[in-house]
């Protein structure tokens, strides 16, 4: 007879790669989502017009603002996904608690996040690959400024949070509904209702207030930390939400 002690990190580090292989569709998922914003974006986000008697000029805006768009909805959309009961019983295989479980879950999220984060902000160039192969005929493709390495790295650090904040949300509403269904109208009214009220008081609604205090920031360090406060938030909400979950099913 033996006896053999389990340690937590170890535990955490088979569940996220367990979860790495088992869960291939995040993945699939995420390009395919990629590649329609990619399509949407070649319709172009603006345009100009400028003429006169000998002479005109049109031009048409490209942004790769849509593919960040549509892959921070696929953060929100894959940790809902996360937590529902086909997902949390993956972990059964595991000599684990619901802490190393949950733990394991945020860690593969952190990194595919990071993933899509990343290759949101590289599929700009494959934008401009597509505008220059598909849309530009007799015109010039210029490009609307020079960025700095130092800007891009913190332009896709912003990404990488902004995804990771919404899988955050994502997580912790997949949660609720995971304790009653009901949330799934009572949240979307509360925040309507919310929104009405302060448009009401002549305020923006909330989409507006909740856009310009987390992402309308300046300074990426400030940004990191609201990001950062905001996702951990969800989280530890999620876990003790869960917890009592547990606690009422038993």
């Amino acid at each position: 007879m033996s006896l053999i002690e389990v340690k937590t990190g170890d535990v955490i580090k088979k569940q996220f790669a367990f979860k790495w292989r088992s869960h291939p569709g995040v993945f699939t998922s995420l390009v395919t989502i990629q590649v329609i914003g990619i399509l949407f974006s070649l319709m172009g986000t603006g345009a100009q017009f400028m003429g006169g008697e000998f002479f005109e000029v049109r031009s048409q805006i490209f942004s790769g603002d849509l593919i960040i768009s549509f892959t921070v909805f696929w953060g929100f959309l894959t940790a809902l996904l996360l937590t529902t009961r086909a997902y949390r019983e993956d972990d059964f295989p595991f000599v684990s608690t619901r802490l190393t479980s949950h733990l394991s879950t945020v860690g593969f999220l952190l990194v595919v996040c990071g993933i899509a984060g990343l290759t949101a902000v590289l599929s700009e160039n494959v934008l401009r690959a597509a505008v220059y192969t598909f849309v530009v005929q007799d015109g010039q493709l210029l490009p609307a400024h020079e960025m700095e390495a130092s800007l891009f790295g913190a332009g896709m650090a912003a990404v990488i949070l902004m995804v990771f904040l919404a899988a955050g949300a994502g997580y912790l509403f997949g949660v609720f509904l995971q304790w009653n269904r009901l949330f799934l109208l009572i949240i979307p009214v509360l925040m309507f209702g919310i929104s009405y009220l302060m448009q009401r008081s002549g305020e923006d609604g909330l989409a507006n207030y909740l856009f310009e205090v987390l992402f309308d920031e300046a300074n990426i360090v400030l940004f990191a930390v609201k990001a950062l406060l905001v996702s951990i938030t969800c989280f530890v909400g999620s876990f003790w939400i869960a917890g009592r979950l547990e606690v009422k099913r038993s």
